[in-house]
This record gives structure tokens, C-alpha cells and sequence, in this order.
């Protein structure tokens, strides 16, 4: 995540492109406040560098009058939180983002849903709050955002941009097939400044979601083993990513007579280039549906994918009924690899 000194500090100011709008008393009061503040702040501490550019902001801010609250953060460029969290890997995400601009007021703490993105597993949110109250550097939210029916929450980061505003990006994926659209549900109760303050509120959101513009593409590839069956089912190509849905099956026999089954899967294209994602699958489940999501390269025409199968036998059984081995445990183990599966990608 870039420090927020670091995006200001090349911000290009085009006066002539600030549209002005009157401010309310409270507006004027609050950058007041926020001003003198930051100069106290100022006189105590060596850190001048880091602290000019918000102060010249806020300054600028209070004589054009630009509104602060009820829509996105009107600090002339800084409109990219996606490029504040996600870095170099934002641009696809903040070029398919949906506006949003839902709204929540309550205990003097307004939360803003800016803009969000979905690609039909994985949704991501970005949002700002300000809060007329000190909420400290680090304030948690009590009450996570979901999907409607099936949860999901990955990851909520919160930073802290000025004293009383911050901004943040929630991660949600679902694990049901591909889901066209859906709600994004957030009922955030409370506020943690530290462990013994909370700040209540009432703060509802209920966000409609579309998928971004996919091209989805019906596999059908099966390959069967004596020990696994493998099906590949449904491969998403999303302007942000690829995201490949498929399932396994491990044989009554096989699941039987070993203590540990993994399931790995490697994925490279046609152009060489070997695909980083999660994998490995170990959960001791006879049957599982998987999805696995990865950035292909766009001049790729063809997907490769080779299934591993690695089965071992246990070494020590630990107090708590658990089974585990060691790394240079003698038990048996196998590692059954399956043809590969090519995916046309034209």
C-alpha cells in the first residue's frame, strides 16, 4: 500500500478544473479546525515536510469551498483509493468500478460506499469516513460487509488519510458457482477506538452488484484416474482477470487407504508463462469444488493445466487424535500426475 504522502506529493493542481460550490458553516468549521490543528501539530514537530501538502490541501479546500461530505474525497488527485491499496495492479479494477455513492450518517461518524468492482466470485469496495469525533490511527469496525445469503468477507483495510478522515477497501468472494448478480450487505454497529472505547451507531447498506463484462467459456474437460476424477467446468475471463471453476473426486478406495491427499494443479499457457494462485487443496474432503482465479497474460491463446495427485501415509498421531508426518518421514507416499488439459482460449 503507497503512503499517502507519497501520492499527494505528485499531485498536478489544475486550478480551473476545481469546481467551486458554496460550503456549509459546519464544512467551514470542520477544515478550520483541521488546519489549526495540523499547524499546532506543526510547531511541535520537526515533520514539516510530510505535513505541508495536506495543510496547503486543506487551505485551498476552505477558500474554494469544496464539500467534503456526502460523496468521494474531493482531494484533487486522489480519486484512485483502488490505486491506494492495490498499487500498480489497480487500473483494470478502477476502470470497471461501478459508482455507488451510498451514505450513512449516525453518532457523528459518516461512512460513504464510494465505488465497487465484481467479477462474479470477488467483489471489491471502497469506501471513506469521517467522523466529526478523534477515532485515533488504527479504528476498527465492528460488523463486516457481506454477500446477501453467503457472507464472504476476505479483508477490510482502513487508513487514516487526514486527522478525522479515512478511506478503505473490503474484500469479498463468495464460494457458490459464478453469480451474475447479487447484494453486497454492510451493517457496521460500532466503531473500536482502542479496547475499552466503542462509539455505537446505526449505519446501513445494501449495495446492488453486476458483473463486470465477461466472456465465459463452457469447458467440459474430464479426466479420470483408478484413484481421481477431475472435471474442469466453466473458465470466466474478466477484464481484471481469469478465474477457472472446476471440481475433483478422489476414489473410495484411494481415499481410504491414505492419510493424506493433496490435490495440486499447475497452470502455464502457450507462451511459456507459469501462473502463480492457490492450488493446493487438503482438506480432507472425498469430493470438492474449487476455484482457482489468475492474471493471464493477454497474448496467451491456450491455458495448460496438469493436476498432481501427492498421497502419504501419517507418521505420528498427536495428542489431540490429529495425524501428521515429518519431512523426512519413511511412511509411504505417491505422486500421481494426470495428463494435461488445454483450454483453447480463441
Amino acid at each position: 500500500m503507497k503512503n499517502v504522502y507519497d501520492l499527494l506529493n505528485h499531485i498536478d493542481i489544475n486550478i480551473n478544473e476545481i469546481d467551486e460550490i458554496e460550503a456549509s458553516e459546519l464544512e467551514k468549521r470542520r477544515l478550520k479546525n483541521s488546519l489549526r490543528q495540523q499547524i499546532q501539530q506543526q510547531r511541535k514537530s520537526f515533520k514539516w515536510k510530510k505535513q505541508i501538502v495536506a495543510i496547503a490541501m486543506t487551505f485551498s479546500l476552505l477558500f474554494l469551498g469544496v464539500s467534503l461530505t456526502s460523496q468521494a474525497i474531493d482531494i484533487p488527485g486522489f480519486s484512485n483509493v483502488f490505486s491506494f491499496f492495490m498499487g500498480e495492479e489497480a487500473e483494470d479494477y478502477q476502470e470497471n468500478a461501478t459508482d455507488v455513492n451510498q451514505v450513512a450518517y449516525s453518532s457523528g461518524i459518516e461512512f460513504t460506499i464510494d465505488e465497487i468492482v465484481y467479477d462474479g466470485r470477488t467483489a471489491f469496495l471502497t469506501f471513506q469516513i469521517q467522523s466529526e469525533k478523534e477515532l485515533g490511527p488504527n479504528p476498527k469496525i465492528v460488523g463486516e460487509p457481506g454477500f446477501l445469503h453467503y457472507g464472504g468477507l476476505m479483508d477490510l483495510n482502513i487508513t487514516r488519510l487526514t486527522k478525522n478522515t479515512y478511506v478503505g477497501m473490503a474484500t469479498l468472494s463468495h464460494s457458490q458457482n459464478y453469480i451474475d448478480e447479487s447484494y453486497i450487505v454492510w451493517e457496521p454497529y460500532s466503531v473500536t477506538l482502542d479496547h475499552q472505547n466503542n462509539i455505537h451507531g446505526d449505519w446501513y447498506f445494501k449495495i446492488p452488484i453486476k458483473t463486470t463484462d465477461n466472456n465465459i467459456m463452457d469447458l467440459d474437460h474430464q479426466l479420470e484416474t483408478e484413484n481421481v476424477e477431475v472435471n474442469m467446468d466453466q473458465l470466466v475471463q474478466t477484464p481484471m482477470n481469469s478465474i477457472l471453476y472446476f471440481d475433483y473426486s478422489i476414489k473410495d478406495d484411494t481415499f481410504e487407504q491414505w492419510d493424506f491427499k493433496i490435490m495440486n494443479f499447475t497452470v502455464y499457457d502457450n507462451l511459456g508463462n507459469e501462473y502463480e494462485w492457490e492450488n493446493k487443496i487438503d482438506r480432507g474432503d472425498k469430493n470438492r469444488s474449487y476455484i482457482g482465479m489468475l492474471d493471464k497474460n493477454p497474448e496467451a491463446t491456450k491455458l495448460i493445466i496438469k493436476p498432481t495427485l501427492q498421497l502419504s501415509m501419517a507418521d505420528n498421531n498427536n495428542e489431540d487424535g490429529s495425524m501428521s508426518r515429518s519431512i523426512n518421514s519413511d511412511e509411504p507416499q505417491e505422486v500421481i500426475e494426470l495428463e494435461e488439459i488445454t483450454i483453447d482460449l480463441d
